[in-house]
């Protein structure tokens, strides 16, 4: 699959979990690799988007000074078309705010330094990443959670058998979050300072315009395209590190304490002077969840230090308290931190293990004097509030997450546009084909029934759904009616292409990123319970009901699709809140999903996975393939006859 950044703590075998494969592990020939932008390539739509629209990541509208439409309209112009002199010479004829801007996420020099693009000087900044990954940090840098909390409770991992599946997803996240690392970080602060002299540049071109045409008054207060990037950017950052680390949090908090509950009421031997077999493997299993939780706290963090800024109110981000962190660590974490942190994530691991190791000692001492605790139960107790002190002065109190923000788009898209302009849409969802003509009506009435109660199941931990769900529609087309042969894709492909171009009598305001088809092994799935060989060893929330997605016509991510024929499975509980976002934002295609697919047994997409995932993946195929084999060799010996 991936090569990981760096390690995580290790699990009861001893091998690191939350890693899909080892630092610097050979690769295995399965990797498919893609360049790696210096910004998230969805960064350059939100933020055209906000200067449109003037709404922040977290749903709020700026409250400082944005461009009019004119001047949005020179921030697309090539500036020979409106700049005075000398800014109005550029060689070359498109140079634009906008093509400048666009520059920032190739990790190549700006398009006016050709000398640079052609030699070795920009190319250092290019690097390859494997795609899992990148789509995965995609996702999070819209601030899309790894799993809903249909999918963690499906997988169970709540469950005290399923601590390490469940830390092992959790600390994906850490993997995901490549803004912490210094090599990445630093690549993503010369893209947005590279941005910021952009737009600074267009404000001063903009200054002049103003200065030298007379009769075009200046809007006040002024605005300044640099100020609009630099608040979208921060504001971005903050919400996306607040969303992800709160649905951590909440989920390995939640362990933590159902763990703490059965470790103070494991049975106890009066008079024993050692703890129990049962206490010790429960003291493990915290010492362990301790490490994630310290590891979740301190990754999870964007390091502004060195991104230029003029706003007040984000100078506390850019330019924090200079703090002297290598005595800090000598004092061993005397001091609260008060929200300061240091923007190397190893020298940060170092200041946090200190400080919270600290809190610790205080709290083992208040803890023994204050509380009627057994005395073997008080470490616990003692590490579990100290590791809570030490959350809120690094981080600070969470914010409330009221609405994801991919929700929020969605909803304004359904909502009037202002100016009398109706909504862009009126429904979301998909347009759904029947291609399989074998089942009878009752058998079909039956794939419908628990089909659309297993797919309108969804919702929970999406923080906004409610306001989007009763729009949701999936919109069903009998294959038959409009002269498809069963099992005809590219039939079903040209008819939904149709119905994009003439999206008034066809889709009548349905947002359908890609259509959904029904074949015989969705409907067969759907309406009987099948028990595959060697299914013991995969999760049983893997081999759910699935359903087909394929994509229209002209859409494609360019990328290398070995064996891939137009469609995927994807599992029917991650349509909705996986699947359609990812798709309509752009972030993954059709094809990228079944490269995710293919390392699943029956080639179904199923959301982010894991190493152990993944492993029993391998070991389920192992298993058919022997099934395979041996009944190959007992056809040859008649033994099946």
């Amino acid at each position: 699959m991936s090569r990981r950044t760096w390690p995580n703590p290790a699990g009861p075998t001893g091998r690191p979990i939350g890693l899909v494969n080892f630092i610097n592990a050979p690769e295995t020939g399965n990797e498919i690799w893609i360049h790696e932008t210096p910004l998230p390539v969805g960064t350059f739509g939100r933020f055209v988007e906000f200067l449109s629209n003037h709404r922040l990541s977290n749903g709020q509208v700026t409250t400082i000074p944005t461009l009019s439409s004119s001047d949005m309209a020179k921030f697309m112009k090539p500036y020979n078309d409106w700049a005075p002199a000398p800014y109005n010479n550029s060689r070359i004829r498109g140079d634009a705010a906008l093509t400048r801007f666009s520059m920032c996420f190739t990790g190549l020099p700006d398009m006016l330094g050709m000398d640079a693009i052609f030699s070795g000087g920009g190319l250092p900044e290019i690097t390859q990443i494997d795609f899992e990954l990148e789509i995965c940090r995609q996702r999070l840098w819209t601030g899309m959670v790894p799993l809903s909390d249909r999918r963690w409770a499906e997988k169970k991992l709540d469950s005290p058998e399923n601590i390490d599946l469940a830390v092992e997803h959790l600390l994906k996240t850490c993997d995901m979050v490549y803004f912490s690392l210094p090599a990445t970080s630093r690549k993503m602060r010369l893209a947005y300072n590279k941005g910021y002299d952009v737009f600074a540049h267009f404000d001063t071109v903009l200054d002049a315009y103003y200065a030298t045409t007379l009769n075009t008054p200046r809007p006040s207060p002024v605005p300044r395209l640099a100020d609009l990037w630099a608040e979208f950017f921060f504001s971005h950052v903050k919400f996306i590190t607040n969303r992800i680390h709160t649905w951590a949090a909440s989920h390995v908090d939640r362990i933590a304490e159902a763990l703490l509950h059965r470790l103070l009421t494991a049975p106890t031997v009066p008079g024993a002077t050692r703890i129990t077999p049962e206490q010790d493997a429960l003291f493990k299993q915290f010492h362990n969840l301790c490490h994630t939780i310290r590891r979740l706290d301190e990754t999870i963090l964007f390091p502004l230090v060195g991104f230029k800024n003029t706003l007040p109110h984000w100078r506390h981000a850019t330019s924090p308290p200079i703090v002297n962190w290598s005595e800090y660590i000598r004092s061993h974490g005397a001091t609260p931190l008060g929200g300061n942190y240091p923007p190397d994530v190893q020298q940060r691991d170092e200041v946090y293990h200190q400080r919270v190791a600290n809190l610790v000692r205080q709290e083992m001492t208040r803890a023994r004097t204050a509380t009627n605790i057994g005395a073997e139960n008080v470490g616990a107790t003692a590490v579990r509030a100290a590791y809570a002190q030490g959350r809120r002065e690094l981080r600070g109190e969470a914010e409330p997450v009221r609405e994801e923000m991919w929700i929020g788009a969605l909803r304004r898209s359904m909502e009037p546009q202002g100016e009398g302009r109706p909504p862009l849409y009126t429904k979301w969802g998909f347009v759904a084909y029947r291609l399989w003509y074998g089942h009878s009506d009752e058998q079909w009435a039956t794939f419908l029934r628990k089909f659309e109660a297993d797919v309108n199941n969804w919702g929970a931990g999406v923080a906004g759904a409610e306001a989007v769900k009763e729009k949701m529609e999936i919109r069903w087309v009998d294959g038959r009616v409009h002269g498809i042969a069963e099992g005809d894709i590219e039939g079903a492909r040209k008819h939904f292409t149709t119905l994009h171009e003439n999206e008034g009598a066809g889709l009548h305001g349905l947002n359908a990123p890609a259509f959904l088809v029904a074949d015989q092994s969705c409907i067969d799935l759907t309406i009987h319970d099948y028990a595959l060989p060697g299914q013991t060893l995969i999760d049983e929330a893997d081999t759910t009901p699935f359903i087909l997605v394929g994509r229209k016509e002209g859409d494609g991510s360019g990328r290398e699709a070995r064996g891939f024929e137009g469609t995927v499975r994807v599992l029917v509980s991650v349509l909705l809140d996986d699947v359609w976002p990812c798709l309509w934002w752009r972030h993954v295609d059709v094809e990228d999903m079944w490269n995710l697919a293919t390392w699943h047994p029956l080639c179904v997409y199923v959301g982010p996975v894991v190493q152990s995932q993944v492993e029993g993946w391998h070991r389920f195929q192992g298993v058919r393939d022997e099934l395979v084999k041996k009944a190959d060799e007992w056809q040859r010996q008649g033994r099946l006859n």
